[in-house]
């Protein structure tokens, strides 16, 4: 979307590119195939490395070749400038199950 780029031998296997994002050099941006989750790279984010799962890239954030940032989990990394943060999934957490040695009488 936007005037996003993939040029040079980068790989875009899944995922949102927007703004004035590119993904370059020898880069690659996958789903994961666990959480089905998918990068976005958006600002004037550039891409060198390998990124998947649920990884936000935006701003001027740049992923530097040799890096590969595959986040399986819900959370999301989020890389924004020069700033890496997690914005983390809600989550339910599993009921109580009686335990047989609680002191029964």
């Amino acid at each position: 979307m936007g005037d996003a780029t993939v040029q040079d031998d980068a790989i875009v296997c899944g995922g949102l590119l927007m703004g004035k994002s590119c993904v370059c050099g020898y880069a690659v941006i996958r789903q994961d195939e666990q959480t089905l989750c998918t990068p976005t790279i958006d600002g004037s984010a550039r891409v060198y490395g390998e990124i998947s799962g649920n990884v936000v890239c935006r701003g001027n954030a740049v992923v530097l070749p040799g890096t590969k940032l595959d986040n399986r989990t819900q959370d999301c990394f989020v890389l924004e400038d020069d700033r890496v943060s997690v914005q983390t999934a809600s989550r339910t957490p599993p009921p109580k199950e009686p335990r047989s040695n609680d002191f029964e009488r």
